[in-house]
């Protein structure tokens, strides 16, 4: 009975001992980066702290799942993953500044070995004959591979130009704008229909031509009923 105590409270400290490996990015396109920098107009020393981009997790699966650890890259682009017990996890990693050739990676950790394989599907069916032995003297290396260009939105560069110009107080305001459309759109109108009906913009004009005259008319009309009414009647001087 003792010995078989012994026994479990063996087995049990050495499930609970926890392992680790050390993880490097290789091949980080600095150079370049810098030129995309210098293109892009940033210059301030915290946009060229790459490391500090870059994103590594690792998240539990399976008995582990719910369980996540984060970690810091350091300057020289290593990370060190501590804290891992007998299991299996998925190690993430992602770049904001250049894309990574194997960014998914499926974790075995045994009671003395941590074996890494690639996961870029997240299939559950791995081959586990590519996985390889990972250790602090045994990095995990992870290839960085081309630049992450981003095109400023020709769409979103529009919108910027308008906030800042004169107008923008306008499309600041929901109701203002809508208000603006519509006045646009009723400048506009005319030269549209001109443009592309202009037999249906020669009927408009002959029809507002005979609006005008009918209008002339009338008021002509108008004024002669009310000139006698406005006439004084003239005195005749009485003869002596």
């Amino acid at each position: 009975m003792k010995l078989y105590s012994v026994l479990a409270a063996a087995f049990a400290v050495q499930s609970a001992v926890a392992l680790g490996f050390k993880a490097q990015f290789v091949n980080v396109p600095e150079e370049a980066l810098e030129l995309e920098n210098v293109r892009a107009g940033k210059t301030l020393p915290i946009e060229r702290n790459y490391q500090s981009r870059i994103d590594a997790q690792i998240v539990g699966l399976g008995s582990k799942q719910g369980e996540v650890h984060k970690y810091l890259v350091k300057k020289s682009y290593e990370f060190d993953v501590e804290g891992l017990t007998t299991g299996e996890y998925e190690l993430l990693v992602h770049s904001h500044d250049f894309h990574i050739r194997r960014s998914r990676y499926r974790v075995t950790v045994n009671e003395s070995e941590i074996s890494v394989v690639d996961d870029f599907l997240g299939d559950e069916a791995l081959n586990r004959t590519l996985a390889v032995s990972v250790s602090e003297k045994s990095p995990l290396l992870i290839e960085a591979s081309t630049v992450k260009i981003f095109q400023e939105s020709p769409r979103n560069k529009l919108k910027e130009m308008l906030m800042q110009s004169p107008f923008g107080f306008i499309f600041k305001n929901r109701a203002y704008t809508l208000i603006f459309l519509v006045c646009m759109g009723l400048m506009i109108t005319p030269s549209l229909i001109q443009w592309f009906f202009p037999d249906l913009a020669d009927k408009f004009d002959e029809m507002q031509k005979e609006a005008n005259e009918k209008r002339s008319q009338r008021v002509q009309a108008e004024k002669q009923q009310a000139a006698p009414q406005n006439e004084k009647p003239k005195k005749t001087k009485k003869r002596s």
